[in-house]
């Protein structure tokens, strides 16, 4: 445990993974620990978690998300929230993706699956930043979960604007056992993410869950912008973990 604890804190010494949550840093030390020689482990859980993470956070400005989030005031105007939202949607390719069906994709959805009083949406990233959106029925339980601790603030600045309790935590979903109950689980494009980690996670997680329903995306695209065979490869994959789990699935 001291030597996992020293990696962790040792991780936490790199700039881009200072804001981690301590849980994600200790699994990772954990991960590289069994699998290599001491002199090469540190090494192998840095790579592993530019793999995870690092690749993602590199395309975010946190400094634009700061002081858009900060522009956000209890009392705003429903127009410049959501043009000040759609602005912060933009701040990252997998979210700003999702901006030209924003206005089809909620609303289908909910037809689809009724109009939930709880959300928990699981590595969340800028996405309860599209609640302007989703015209959930009110009261409404929004919980958010991410491993930066600097998202996980933006996001609750966020709910206080809107008059929410802050749902927001700095959760590693891999590894809590403690989820809570939700009508509706958000996923999107994490159960590859999960996979690189550790292979069967996403299944293991999703067996997990305690939800009537879970909404799942996977990436249209790879990071360097490939897209041949992804739709048709992420298919099968759902098909089966839908299996597995003895659900149906359908797609929108």
């Amino acid at each position: 445990m001291n030597r996992q604890l020293n990696m962790a804190a040792q991780l936490r010494q790199v700039p881009k993974y200072s804001h981690l949550c301590s849980e994600t840093l200790e699994r990772i030390a954990a991960w590289a620990q069994t699998r290599y020689p001491e002199k090469k482990a540190l090494q192998a859980a840095r790579r592993k978690l530019h793999q995870i993470y690092g690749a993602y956070i590199a395309q975010l400005n946190f400094s634009s998300l700061e002081k858009l989030t900060d522009n956000l005031e209890p009392g705003i105007e429903d127009e410049q929230l959501q043009a000040t939202c759609q602005e912060i949607l933009s701040c990252h390719t997998s979210t700003a993706e999702r901006l030209p069906i924003l206005k089809e994709f909620y609303p289908a959805l909910f037809q689809e699956i009724g109009q939930p009083t709880s959300v928990l949406d699981l590595a969340c990233g800028l996405n309860p930043f599209a609640l302007p959106w989703m015209n959930l029925a009110s009261p409404v339980r929004y919980t958010a979960f991410e491993i930066d601790h600097r998202l996980v603030a933006a996001i609750n600045r966020f709910f206080t604007c809107l008059g929410n309790a802050p749902g927001a935590a700095c959760i590693d979903i891999l590894a809590t056992s403690d989820l809570p109950k939700a009508d509706v689980v958000f996923l999107f494009k994490t159960l590859p993410c999960l996979e690189q980690q550790e292979k069967g996670a996403g299944l293991e997680l999703l067996r997990r869950l305690h939800t009537g329903h879970i909404v799942v995306s996977f990436p249209t695209r790879t990071l360097g912008g490939r897209t041949k065979g992804m739709e048709d490869h992420y298919e099968t994959i759902l098909e089966t973990l839908a299996e597995k789990l003895g659900r149906p699935a359908r797609k929108m």
